[in-house]
């Protein structure tokens, strides 16, 4: 579990390497993570020297067509995200939990007739919720 001595995290602004995805992904992810930690964790949300560093960077945004089953055409398309996550207990280095370049996926399929443009924002909504789930869960989601 969490030592009481923990009470901040620092959630750096998220990075987004794979140059794609919506101009505002790098907001929406962060503010998202902000968010659900603070909810979540019960810990005092700092700029800097936090005794909790999360640092993330969208390493992968990716559009792919989903087979399909009895060699009909691919009528789906997915969307999927990638995000690398370095977490580290500060007064802990050692610690277990700490996460070096972890990387985090989750998708969505979608109708390939769909105007993707028009959904993206949802699409992205959708995976960054559950990509946030399971970051959470895997550093602090075990207290």
């Amino acid at each position: 579990g969490r030592d009481k001595s923990e009470q901040s995290i620092n959630i750096t602004q998220f990075e987004n390497s794979s140059g794609l995805g919506p101009s505002d992904i790098i907001v929406t992810f962060t503010e998202k993570t902000k968010d659900y930690y603070q909810q979540n964790a019960k810990l005092d949300l700092v700029e800097k020297n936090g005794d909790i560093d999360l640092v993330c960077n969208i390493t992968g945004y990716t559009l792919s067509p989903v087979a399909a089953a009895n060699n009909q055409q691919a009528s789906l398309t997915q969307l999927r995200i990638t995000v690398r996550v370095d977490y580290t207990r500060n007064l802990f280095p050692n610690e277990p939990n700490n996460l070096k370049g972890q990387s985090f996926a989750f998708f969505k399929n979608f109708d390939a007739n769909e105007d993707f443009n028009s959904i993206e924002a949802e699409l992205v909504d959708e995976i960054s919720d559950q990509i946030i789930i399971n970051i959470f869960n895997a550093t602090i989601g075990y207290w």
